[in-house]
């Protein structure tokens, strides 16, 4: 009787576990698509900003151009 309950509680925090898991990787979807769209908003709307940046002594690629590489390389 014990292993059938033993049994039933493994299968159920499985369960749980893997139930808990879909619903984080469903949060983070939305987020990174929220995240891509505000970017490429971003882009469109001043295309010449990191630019006017780099003008100004900055060096490499800024958070916004990685992920705007990040999305061609995806897209592509």
């Amino acid at each position: 009787m014990s292993s059938v309950a033993g049994s039933v509680l493994v299968i159920s925090g499985t369960y749980i576990l893997l139930w808990g898991k879909s619903k984080e990787e469903e949060q983070n979807s939305k987020k990174d698509t929220q995240e891509d769209e505000e970017c490429m908003n971003n882009f469109e709307a001043n295309p010449n900003a990191d630019s006017k940046q780099r003008l100004n002594g900055e060096q490499g690629l800024s958070e916004l151009q990685v992920k705007q590489l990040a999305i061609t390389v995806t897209r592509s």
